[in-house]
């Protein structure tokens, strides 16, 4: 035109692109955002945003692993001013990556596709070190014998449990290491003689608690003629001593005495009987070590 001529240009603040992608699938899934949240395999994404301006959209992306999970990894990738592949570097992020938490970072100008992968926990299986077993059982978890394994959430975890010659099997319970809380087991049909016990596996370390007792053996006694046993013990396990008291009665002394049982292979056997005195004409008390089977003792007097 004929006159000056006054040119004004407005400029707008540019908004670019956010994707979100599952990094559990393959090839990834993008994510459908619906009210600011998605799930994804694994876990679950809050509080996004799908589009976002150059250095003043300052976005978050709130993380949370379902149970058992945690998170592998939170990758965001974008082109910077030269044309070059870049990635995401966090202002903050979780420190606990089983829990989750929040994810926050400075909009590049660029469009920015984000990948979001969870992995397994193997949580781990404790045998309590605090009870004894050495001598009284052996216990394979998981086919391994060690104090220490490991398994998934909810994966069926087998303990299984052989007591010794002499012991049995009281219990056997699991903690939950997070809510000190017993988990459910399931035993075999016959607790004391041990076996495969299971249980689901929580998504916490636990602690495996197996309880061993000494199995009590039965003391039987005949009943002799012309004299008398007493102080008898009826019930012993075999890390204790047991002892009896033979007492002939006036013009009798003592014959004949015998402790038998049968040894693990099944066979009759005699076991040591230590007299309290060597005189067979006055009451004399025996001691033995109680084997792990039961034991007949057998006095005669003449």
């Amino acid at each position: 035109p004929k006159e000056d001529v006054t040119v004004t240009v407005t400029y707008v603040q540019r908004d670019f692109a956010i994707g979100y992608y599952d990094g559990n699938t393959s090839p990834k899934e993008k994510a459908t955002i619906a009210n600011s949240s998605a799930t994804l395999t694994h876990g679950r994404i809050y509080n996004v945003v799908e589009t976002g301006q150059y250095q003043i959209t300052t976005p978050e992306i709130y993380v949370e692993p379902d149970a058992g999970y945690q998170i592998k990894s939170v990758i965001g990738k974008y082109t910077n001013a030269v044309g070059a592949p870049a990635t995401i570097e966090f202002v903050t992020s979780p420190s606990d990556l089983v829990a989750g938490g929040v994810y926050t970072y400075k909009m590049p100008a660029s469009n920015v596709d984000f990948t979001i992968t969870f992995e397994e926990i193997n949580y781990a299986i404790t045998l309590d070190p605090a009870i004894d077993l050495n001598g009284k059982a052996k216990v394979l978890i998981k086919g391994v014998n060690g104090i220490i394994s490991n398994a998934i959430y909810n994966s069926e975890v087998t303990v299984n449990v052989t007591p010794e010659l002499g012991y049995e099997v009281d219990d056997v319970k699991v903690i939950n290491n997070t809510t000190g809380l017993d988990v459910t087991v399931n035993d075999p049909n016959t607790i004391a003689k041990g076996g495969n016990f299971t249980f689901a596996m929580p998504d916490s370390a636990v602690t495996v608690q197996v309880i061993i007792s000494p199995v009590e053996y039965a003391i039987s006694y005949n009943t002799p003629a012309n004299g008398t046993i007493t102080d008898n013990d009826l019930k012993k396990d075999n890390t204790l001593e047991a002892k009896f008291t033979a007492t002939p009665a006036t013009g009798y002394q003592i014959d004949k005495v015998e402790a038998s049982y049968q040894d693990q292979f099944g066979k009759d056997a005699k076991l040591t009987l230590t007299a309290s005195q060597n005189d067979v004409t006055k009451a004399t008390t025996y001691t033995y070590q109680m084997p792990a089977s039961d034991v007949a003792v057998n006095v005669t007097f003449k």
